[in-house]
């Protein structure tokens, strides 16, 4: 661990819900009901701005696109912030409750929505960057818990990453674009309640575990690595790797940011 900062510059305590890097810069969502992001030099970790969103709703999450230089805020719509000053809104009518950048530069949202029997679960959609149009649907068939699907990451092929609680723990799964099961985790790897998913350039995969109070590794067939947090004092919620530093930014107990070097 390098530096911890807290997320309250001001003086005012209140949640991290999500992390985005772009340009070396770390942006920081707080502040549910104000709709603010604060925005962190990547080298000396400095305060440099504030932006708040007018408009939203509940904010959710946040994610960041280099190829469209732009950040994205969800919670009933996406929110499209160029940092050219531009500003695009796209209505999607549920819940968003995470959401990741493809690396085609489309956008993959998981939302919370009722079934025909009244169930509800939570569903990754593919959004077009371009129009907003939804892609594609899927609903992976989960092992144990179908219902709660924590996060959803698309490698580079037409496959994803996913992770999600269950009664016996979590798992890491490997699906494909029908939402069938490619590869999961090991049943001796059982984590408590994965929250939140990263991935390098090779695949290899970190995955928050919130209730371990730490961050596991798996490689590109989902074997189990090691435990990058090991000796930390982490409780994370949120999470973002940085690629080119090999740093990564988690929140702790959803207050303080922790920047680990790997």
């Amino acid at each position: 661990m390098i530096h911890t900062f807290p997320a309250e510059p001001d003086g005012n305590r209140y949640e991290v819900n999500g992390l985005a890097l772009l340009n070396n810069e770390l942006y920081v969502l707080c502040r549910e009901d104000e709709q603010q992001v604060d925005i962190h030099s990547t080298t000396d970790f400095a305060l440099l701005r504030q932006i708040t969103v007018e408009g939203t709703d509940g904010v959710q999450d946040i994610a960041a696109c280099a190829q469209k230089q732009c950040i994205y805020l969800f919670d009933f719509d996406i929110h499209r912030l160029g940092l050219d000053g531009s500003v695009t809104k796209w209505s999607v009518d549920m819940q968003i409750m995470t959401a990741r950048v493809t690396p085609s530069s489309d956008l993959i949202v998981i939302c919370y929505e009722e079934d025909d029997e009244g169930y509800f679960s939570y569903v990754p959609y593919v959004i077009s960057s371009e129009t907003g149009d939804c892609l594609r649907r899927f609903l992976p068939q989960l092992l144990e818990n179908k219902f709660l699907l924590e996060d959803c990451m698309q490698l580079s092929d037409d496959c994803y990453v996913v992770c999600y609680p269950s009664a016996n723990g979590g798992r890491l799964c490997r699906v494909d674009g029908q939402g069938r099961i490619v590869r999961s985790s090991r049943d001796d790897v059982r984590m408590k309640l994965p929250t939140r998913i990263a991935m390098d350039g090779d695949n290899f995969t970190f995955v928050a575990d919130q209730k371990k109070c730490c961050v596991l590794l798996f490689d590109p067939v989902l074997d189990f690595v090691c435990n990058v947090t090991e000796g930390l004092d982490v409780c994370p919620r949120r999470m973002v790797y940085d690629e080119v530093t090999r740093r990564l930014y988690m929140d702790q107990d959803s207050a303080n940011v922790i920047v680990v070097q790997l």
